[in-house]
């Protein structure tokens, strides 16, 4: 059999959740069976839609439980492309193109995302056949530039494979995703709930004032008696903004290199000079909140 993109993704899904068997030697009544289980209609469904496209037999679909097929011949053919055995599951050499349509099938049975904000954001899948674990571990990495960690479970003869990182979790949104509705909408918001640290100031001119009034707006910290701050992890951030407050508003402010308590180095925009904190008082750019913390020599 040669693989094409149907080919692919029902392998991966027998490797994942499926199987391919027949009748014990002990046994009388001799069957051969392939199947899929899982409890996802829209997974059933495409198993089902691959199948018919390879063989233009459509196995029986059980709501909730499985989709399934007896056929000799259709067996025989599978079976030289495994096993699919939990333990020995084959991984096959498949180029890129091929590889993310079998990578997708399995993650869509296998694997899960957790998307916690500000705390835990992955996708990851377990399999007790550490070899070929591995195997796709390092095909994720050489082909789709997905680095990942494996990390055999306590207690349990279980490796579970773990990316982390907006970077790899983009990557791999929109190398491979999901079919699974519930886990394609949850990688979204894992996604959606890194914070961009990056000022990226717009190039159209009205929209990059826009961007800029909104961000002193919303990161200006006041100080008594007339200091406005401005902080970043970013250096080139605070260059930026530095060059834009002052074409702007002509408004001039100094650059310093922190480091926080626990000794993380940040950087620091300053104006200090009462003439230019007037500027964006006298411009509307900060809340009376932030005006209130403010003491000047003579009253605007």
């Amino acid at each position: 059999m040669k693989f094409d993109e149907n080919l692919a993704a029902l392998h991966g899904y027998l490797c994942a959740d499926g199987y391919v068997s027949k009748n014990l030697p002990h046994q009388k009544h001799k069957y051969y069976i392939i199947g899929l289980r899982n409890q996802n209609r829209t997974l059933l469904e495409d198993f089902q839609n691959k199948f018919y496209e390879i063989f233009k037999q459509r196995p029986k679909l059980i709501e909730h439980e499985r989709c399934h097929m007896y056929s000799k011949e259709i067996y025989q053919q599978l079976i030289s492309l495994g096993p699919f055995h939990s333990a020995n599951w084959a991984f096959p050499e498949l180029p890129k193109h091929l590889l993310k349509f079998w990578l997708r099938a399995f993650f869509d049975c296998e694997g899960w995302v957790i998307a916690r904000a500000g705390k835990d954001r992955r996708v990851a899948a377990e399999s007790i056949n550490h070899e070929s674990l591995s195997k796709l571990k390092t095909d994720l990495e050489q082909k789709f530039d997905i680095p990942s960690s494996i990390y055999l479970k306590k207690n349990r003869n279980i490796s579970g494979l773990h990316i982390y990182g907006k970077e790899n979790l983009v990557k791999f949104q929109k190398e491979i995703g999901f079919l699974h509705p519930e886990k394609n909408k949850k990688l979204s918001e894992a996604i959606s709930s890194f914070i961009d640290y990056n000022w990226t100031f717009p190039q159209d001119k009205k929209k990059r004032k826009s961007f800029l009034d909104n961000l002193i707006v919303e990161r200006a910290k006041a100080k008594r008696p007339h200091t406005i701050r401005f902080s970043s992890i970013y250096l080139t951030n605070i260059n930026t903004l530095a060059n834009e407050l002052f074409r702007t508003y002509n408004i001039k402010a100094k650059k310093y290199e922190r480091k926080n308590g626990q000794g993380r180095m940040y950087f620091e925009l300053a104006i200090y000079s009462e003439k230019e904190v007037k500027k964006l008082l006298n411009s509307r750019l900060l809340s009376k909140k932030q005006a209130s913390k403010l003491v000047f020599k003579q009253n605007i």
